[in-house]
């Protein structure tokens, strides 16, 4: 059975999570990564978890996670911000959560998201690395493993 997105949130919700949505992929398409944000939802269709899936190279992520839609967004206008100022400045997220740290406290909430991101990419280049004779595709389904 299938759940409609409007069985889930309000009007306001909705135009928030939409927000959400777009934004997170505009800001993260920015530093290289496919994204889909998304929300998962219980057997009450109840929303229990708020994600952004980030796939890299043929391996997928969760990543931003939130218990609720408000911390969700904040996330969002915390990674946008990065983005922005990585724009401007044309550097990198690494860079980008740096500068920010040192002027801003509230980029704790992302900080530990965003160094996980960034080790587990330079793990996955690492990886391709060792495998430059193939097409990283080529030795994920041939090994059928995920990386996390």
């Amino acid at each position: 059975m299938t759940t409609s997105i409007d069985q889930l949130f309000t009007k306001q919700q909705r135009i928030h999570f939409d927000s959400c949505c777009q934004y997170f992929e505009l800001a993260l398409s920015y530093f290289g990564y496919n994204v889909q944000a998304q929300c998962c939802i219980d057997d009450k269709k109840k929303v229990v978890l708020y994600a952004v899936n980030i796939f890299y190279q043929g391996q997928q992520r969760q990543v931003f996670t939130a218990l609720t839609l408000d911390e969700f967004y904040k996330k969002m206008e915390l990674v946008y911000q990065l983005y922005m100022y990585a724009k401007d400045h044309q550097t990198d997220l690494d860079e980008a959560l740096d500068y920010y740290l040192d002027e801003y406290q509230q980029f704790i909430a992302v900080q530990g998201e965003i160094d996980d991101l960034l080790n587990w990419q330079d793990f996955i280049d690492e990886e391709l690395g060792k495998t430059n004779s193939y097409s990283y595709d080529m030795v994920l389904s041939s090994e059928n493993r995920t990386l996390h």
